[in-house]
C-alpha cells in the first residue's frame, strides 16, 4: 500500500503540471489555428516535432541508467549535468547548421529554428535536475519549476499573438518557458544536491555510453519512430496536411504522458523490489499490467467520446480531419500504456540489446508502411501506422517478457 501510495502522490503531481501544460497548448493551438490557419499550425508544430529529436539526443535516455547507480556514484549526476550543458549547445547548433538538408526546410521554418534551438540545451539541464527529483520521488519541486515555465510560455506566445507576430517569432514563447523552468529548477534542487559547472569529463560519456548506448539508441530509435510520419508528411503533402494531423496528434501526444508519470514514480520502487524479492517483483509487474490495461481502455473510450468536442474547441470547423485522426490515434492507448510499463521491466532486468531490438523492428515496420501510406491516404494512412505499430511493439515486448521471467524462476 506503501508503494501505491507513493506512486500516486507523485504521478498525481505530475498529471497536475501537465494539466497545466495542457491547457496552455490547448490555448495556444486554438488562437493559432483562429489566426493564422491550417498552413500556421502546420508551420508552428513541424518546427517544435523537429526540435523534439535535439531534445532526446540531448537526454539520450541516460536517467534510467544512472538512476540505479546514484546511491553508490553521487558524482555521476554532476557528471551527467556537464556532459548534457557542453552536448546541449553542440546539438543546439547543429539543429540550425542541418537544416539546408531538409527537403520541408523554407525560410520561415528556418527563423523558427533559430529561434529556438536555445530549448534544446535547457531540455538536457532539466533532465538533470529530474534526475535527483526522481530519486527522492519529490515530483512537486520539478512541477512548480514546470509550471512557472509554462506561464512564461502562455504569457509571451499570447502577446506575440496578440501583436500578430509571424508564425516563426511564435517559437520565442517556448524558449523563454524554458530558461525560466531551468532557473526554478535550478534553485529547487538544491535541497537534494548541489549541480556545479565544472571542467567536462571527456572520459566519463564514453564510458557510460558504453554500457548504456542501447538503452540510448532505443530511445533514438523509439523518437525517430513515433514522429517519423509527420517528416515523411511534411516531404509529400501540404502544409496543411501537416496541421491537420498534428492538432489531433498534439491531443494524443498530451494523453500520452499519463502511463510515463506514472512510471517515473514507479520505476524506483522496482528497482528496488527486483533487487530484494524476484517473487514480489513479478507480482508488482502482473498487478502494473492489469492496472495499465484498464487505464488504456478508460483513456480510448473516453477520447473516442469527446473527440469531437475537444477538436472543435480547439480548431474549430476548418479541422475536421483532426477529429478522424485522433479517434484512430485512440485507439492505440491500452498499447501505449502497455509498453510504458515494458519498457523499464526490460530497463530493470538490464535486457537493454532485447529492447533495442524489438524497437528497430517497429521503427522498420512503421517506416515501410508510412512510406506505403502516406502518398494514399495522407494524414489517415500515417494515423493507422502509428497504432499498427505500437500493438506489434507490444506483442513483441510481451513475448520476450514472457520467455525471461519463466528462464529466471
Amino acid at each position: 500500500m506503501e508503494v501505491i501510495r507513493k506512486v500516486i502522490k507523485q504521478t498525481s503531481w505530475q498529471v497536475f503540471g501537465k494539466a497545466l501544460s495542457s491547457l496552455s497548448t490547448i490555448l495556444i493551438l486554438g488562437l493559432l489555428s483562429r489566426n493564422y490557419g491550417k498552413e500556421g499550425v502546420g508551420l508552428y508544430t513541424l518546427a517544435l516535432t523537429y526540435l523534439n529529436f535535439f531534445y532526446l539526443f540531448a537526454d539520450l535516455g541516460l536517467n534510467g541508467y544512472v538512476l540505479s547507480r546514484l546511491s553508490e556514484h553521487h558524482e555521476e549526476a554532476n557528471k551527467l549535468f556537464n556532459f548534457r550543458l557542453a552536448w546541449g549547445l553542440i546539438l543546439g547548433l547543429t539543429s540550425i547548421l542541418i537544416l539546408p538538408f531538409f527537403p520541408f526546410n523554407s525560410f520561415d521554418f528556418s527563423q523558427a529554428i533559430l529561434i529556438g534551438a536555445t530549448s534544446v540545451v535547457c531540455f538536457g539541464l532539466l533532465n538533470s535536475f529530474n534526475l535527483i527529483f526522481q530519486k527522492h520521488l519529490n515530483y512537486e519541486r520539478s512541477i512548480i519549476s514546470s509550471s512557472l515555465g509554462i506561464l512564461a510560455l502562455t504569457l509571451t506566445t499570447l502577446l506575440l499573438i496578440n501583436i500578430k507576430a509571424p508564425v516563426p517569432f511564435l517559437l520565442i514563447g517556448p524558449a523563454v518557458g524554458w530558461i525560466i523552468n531551468v532557473m526554478v529548477a535550478d534553485i529547487l534542487v538544491e535541497k537534494f544536491y548541489k549541480f556545479r559547472v565544472s571542467k567536462l569529463d571527456f572520459k566519463y560519456p564514453f564510458a557510460t555510453l558504453k554500457n548504456a548506448w542501447a538503452v540510448s539508441a532505443t530511445l533514438l530509435i523509439n523518437t525517430v519512430y513515433f514522429r517519423i510520419d509527420t517528416f515523411i508528411l511534411s516531404s509529400l503533402k501540404p502544409l496543411a496536411d501537416v496541421g491537420i494531423y498534428n492538432l489531433a496528434y498534439s491531443v494524443f501526444q498530451t494523453i500520452l504522458v499519463i502511463p510515463t508519470f506514472i512510471m517515473n514514480a514507479f520505476y524506483p520502487k522496482m528497482l528496488k523490489t527486483y533487487e530484494e524479492n524476484f517473487k514480489k517483483f513479478t507480482t508488482h509487474i502482473y498487478m502494473a499490467t492489469v492496472l495499465m490495461f484498464i487505464l488504456g481502455v478508460l483513456v480510448t473510450v473516453s477520447l473516442w467520446i469527446s473527440t469531437p468536442l475537444i477538436i472543435s474547441v480547439i480548431g474549430g470547423e476548418g479541422f475536421l480531419g483532426s477529429k478522424e485522426v485522433l479517434r484512430i490515434l485512440s485507439v492505440s492507448m491500452p498499447a501505449f500504456f502497455l509498453s510504458a510499463l515494458y519498457i523499464w521491466v526490460f530497463m530493470t532486468l538490464k535486457r537493454y540489446k532485447v529492447m533495442m531490438i524489438i524497437y528497430i523492428i517497429g521503427f522498420i515496420f512503421n517506416l515501410v508502411l508510412n512510406l506505403k501510406l502516406i502518398p494514399v491516404y495522407s494524414f489517415y494512412g500515417a494515423s493507422v501506422v502509428t497504432v499498427l505499430s505500437e500493438y506489434l511493439i507490444l506483442v513483441m515486448q510481451m513475448v520476450f517478457l514472457s520467455f525471461l521471467f519463466q528462464t529466471k524462476r
